[in-house]
């Protein structure tokens, strides 16, 4: 979806960029310290508001089965916990901007596109097989047959991108509802070609060379890590916890009175 993994780990420094010299055709864009820290607070604030969705969503839930003492102490430790998250967030986007900055990348040639950037894959597309462009408020989203690939605004030289990229194909404008769906389809589908394998070079066998040609004076692509299983390990903590919170809070339920019969009379 992004342009680059905001939480990914910083590492042990920025990784200095290598401007190789460019061939003819080929352009180079990158992110400036400005672009990378709007991009990492919408990043914190994206995450703000889900907490914040969350948290009124188990105000509700809890509204139902306690009082306002309890929704009252939930709502504080929620506030709390979002100060921190905001603290921490605006302190972490400090400290990891120059490797974001340093490590992406954007160069463009007349009929093939690869992006690197810190914490996901690097992705490639051809114009042979662009199916649609769009510009969504936050960037230029690409499809093609097998891939896609997501560029973002606040790239150096973005008009000038886009008018290259609108050589490729007609670039139609979304916003609203349609453009959400669209941006959120870019969670799969971005990666690099497969030189032996693809069949895109089949079709154009020239392309195979321009294709080599960006990855030659592009930067090292720096490490894409595995964050599936922690998250998924931390939303099943975040449940149970919640749930111990839930049996913690629930009143026992009334003692049931044994019924005995009535006494047989002689």
């Amino acid at each position: 979806m992004s342009a680059f993994n905001p939480y990914a780990p910083p590492g042990d420094g920025p990784v200095p960029p290598i401007d190789r010299p460019l061939p003819e055709g080929i352009r180079r864009y990158r992110l400036d310290r400005e672009g990378t820290m709007t991009l990492l607070r919408k990043a914190a604030l994206n995450r703000l508001l889900l907490s914040a969705v969350m948290g009124l969503g188990y105000v509700a839930l809890f509204q139902l089965q306690f009082g306002i003492v309890v929704v009252g102490m939930f709502l504080c430790f929620w506030v709390a916990f979002l100060t921190l998250v905001f603290v921490f967030r605006r302190a972490y986007a400090r400290r990891v901007e120059p490797r974001i900055t340093a490590s992406f990348e954007i160069l463009s040639s007349p009929r093939a596109l690869r992006r690197t950037a810190l914490g996901i894959p690097v992705a490639e597309i051809a114009a042979i097989e662009v199916e649609s462009m769009a510009e969504l408020p936050e960037g230029l989203s690409i499809f093609g047959e097998t891939r896609r690939m997501w560029i973002w605004r606040h790239a150096v030289g973005y008009a000038e991108l886009r008018d290259r990229l609108a050589s490729w194909g007609p670039i139609e404008t979304r916003s609203g509802p349609a453009a959400f769906v669209r941006r959120y389809q870019h969670l799969r589908g971005q990666r690099a070609y497969d030189l032996a394998r693809d069949a895109v070079f089949a079709r154009e066998p020239a392309l195979r060379g321009e294709v080599e040609a960006l990855r030659a004076v592009a930067i090292a692509a720096p490490p894409v890590p595995k964050r599936a299983r922690r998250l998924l390990l931390l939303w099943l903590l975040l449940v149970v916890v919640f749930l111990l919170i839930w049996q913690f809070l629930s009143p026992a339920p009334p003692a049931r009175e044994i019924e005995r019969p009535p006494a047989l009379t002689l």
